[in-house]
């Protein structure tokens, strides 16, 4: 008879600051979304040995993927794609830990996405996160058996408000903080239209990065005016120079100098550069910035406080 033996809730998470930084050691700050991802686990003894995987996204048909045991153990076995992903991720959760998965049975994992949980928006993280709570595994070892990445994603995905977080080994150094309401309330979120591969562009930032120390001190100096800044013109001034300092980092223009010059406000890449998104902050009403980038072609504006937990 099969019966759940567990159950799992993740979420979504979003970087204020500290793009790329983080992985040399800088601080860095994120939020939690209000939307994430749900495990749910059932086991059945008569099964037979295997993990039978189901996604559920929106009103969609779920993905399923069947994983025998020994296919997971055996290294020789790399299927491409979703598949080899999750087949990746029990894998490693299992190298972890030997009896991950020991018991013999039909093990199905329904793994339920909110709507909203977009790739770009922790679809990966919240995913890894379920994984590591069900295996009993340390989610940031996990995490560097999957990931080039600095790990923030999965302690947002653990927390109800804005954290600092250092990346350190064995454990990361995580700060919940509370950023001002009323800034909050004057940053949009806008939807680029494009997709930047984010293990592309941290392999990148990693070719680039050499001795950081200074930018490091200085990312780390901005981090912490943001989070006790109480105006909006105070926000967007770090926000301005948080992008100056990416810009001489990763040599790049910065997406306000390349593409809005005029407006009213401060703007900054939101995750990776040339990626998804940009943060808006300004004092101009909802409309109005809903307004500018439509004009510019750009439909999808959100406030922040919309998205945040």
């Amino acid at each position: 008879m099969e019966e759940d033996i567990y159950t799992a809730y993740s979420r979504g998470k979003l970087m204020l600051a500290g793009e790329y930084m983080v992985l040399a050691g800088s601080k860095s700050l994120s939020v939690p979304l209000n939307f994430g991802q749900k495990l749910t686990i059932s086991y059945n003894a008569d099964g037979p040995h295997e993990v039978l995987w189901k996604t559920f996204e929106g009103e969609s048909q779920p993905i399923e993927f069947n994983f025998p045991i020994e296919d997971i153990d055996q290294q020789r076995y790399k299927p491409e794609g979703e598949r080899g992903y999750l087949l990746r991720l029990l894998r490693s959760a299992r190298k972890i830990n030997k009896e991950f998965l020991s018991e013999k049975g039909l093990y199905v994992a329904e793994s339920v996405l909110d709507t909203g949980l977009k790739p770009g928006f922790g679809q990966s993280s919240s995913l890894i996160s379920n994984i590591a709570y069900w295996a009993n595994v340390d989610v940031y070892r996990l995490n560097r058996l999957m990931s080039k990445g600095s790990g923030y994603d999965l302690a947002t995905a653990r927390v109800e408000s804005a954290i600092t977080y250092v990346k350190k080994c064995p454990e990361p150094d995580i700060q919940q903080v509370i950023i001002a309401p009323e800034i909050i309330d004057k940053l949009f979120l806008i939807h680029l239209n494009k997709k930047e591969n984010s293990e592309k562009s941290i392999s990148l930032y990693l070719k680039l990065l050499m001795t950081k120390k200074k930018a490091v001190a200085s990312m780390n100096a901005i981090v912490d005016k943001m989070v006790v800044a109480k105006s909006v013109s105070e926000y967007g001034k770090l926000m301005e120079e948080h992008d100056k300092l990416l810009s001489g980092v990763l040599r790049r223009k910065t997406i306000k100098d390349l593409y809005f010059r005029d407006f009213k406000g401060w703007i900054k890449s939101s995750g990776a550069w040339g990626g998804d998104y940009i943060l808006a902050l300004t004092g101009e009403d909802e409309k109005s910035v809903k307004a500018y980038f439509t004009e510019k072609g750009f439909k999808q504006v959100i406030k922040l406080n919309e998205l945040m937990v």
